[in-house]
């Protein structure tokens, strides 16, 4: 699970799966805001976590940039 900055890829791909945080501003109290919300389901967070990473995996792979330029 991430806690990031909106306006980033990174933040984008937490918001599309659910995978952590977005916060809007970098303040400790605000990070520990978001570390306890995802303390509090940590097990959801981290599977959405993993499955970001295997469908990033696959998305941005050398054959489906292939596939894409050959299309």
């Amino acid at each position: 699970p991430v806690i990031t900055l909106p306006g980033t890829w990174i933040a984008r791909m937490v918001s599309r799966f659910d995978a952590g945080v977005v916060i809007q501003d970098a303040a400790p109290q605000a990070v520990l805001v978001a570390a306890s919300k995802m303390m509090e389901d940590y097990q959801r967070y981290n599977a959405n976590a993993l499955t970001t990473g295997e469908i990033l995996q696959q998305e941005n792979s050398a054959s489906a940039m292939y596939k894409a330029i050959t299309e």
